[in-house]
């Protein structure tokens, strides 16, 4: 994991559609796969991914967009058997507090072979992203993207 600057920062939008709430996360990118940009966004419904660790081949996916907790393998492990199970992108949520003002990439292992995109959230975000997706499990949609405040039109 690497310190990002502001230009480097990506988003995680959800919208819950039964309970009406909507929320923007600042996320830090991955130092993997193909880059999020004003251009490129992939959005879909969350699945919490089984295993939730994302360290060993995961249960189907299907076109939706994993949850995953950090720890136990590299970032690029978890997100190769989220691809493998058919995610169309991953979240990652920090298992640790943050340090204060941080947002973190992930690293990789120099291997490209990653085809979806992946972003980090840190741990007080991803309890928050986490108690709306238990509330409405099947009617979440998310929407990672580049961070709007630094796209220029």
């Amino acid at each position: 994991r690497v310190a990002i600057t502001a230009g480097d920062l990506r988003e995680v939008y959800i919208k819950s559609l039964r309970l009406g709430t909507d929320r923007t996360f600042s996320a830090g990118k991955a130092m993997f796969g193909p880059q999020l940009t004003a251009a490129y966004k992939v959005n879909g419904n969350l699945v919490k991914g089984v295993p939730y660790s994302g360290c060993t081949a995961m249960e189907p996916i299907k076109s939706k967009i994993a949850i995953l907790e950090r720890g136990s393998c590299m970032f690029i492990e978890k997100v190769r058997h989220a691809q493998a199970a058919g995610a169309r992108g991953v979240v990652i949520i920090d298992n640790v507090p943050p340090v204060q003002g941080s947002v973190l990439a992930m690293s990789g292992d120099g291997v490209n072979d990653v085809n979806i995109p992946a972003v980090f959230l840190t741990q007080d975000m991803g309890k928050t992203l986490l108690s709306i997706y238990d509330e409405d499990p099947r009617m979440v949609v998310v929407e990672l993207r580049a961070q709007l405040n630094e796209v220029k039109g």
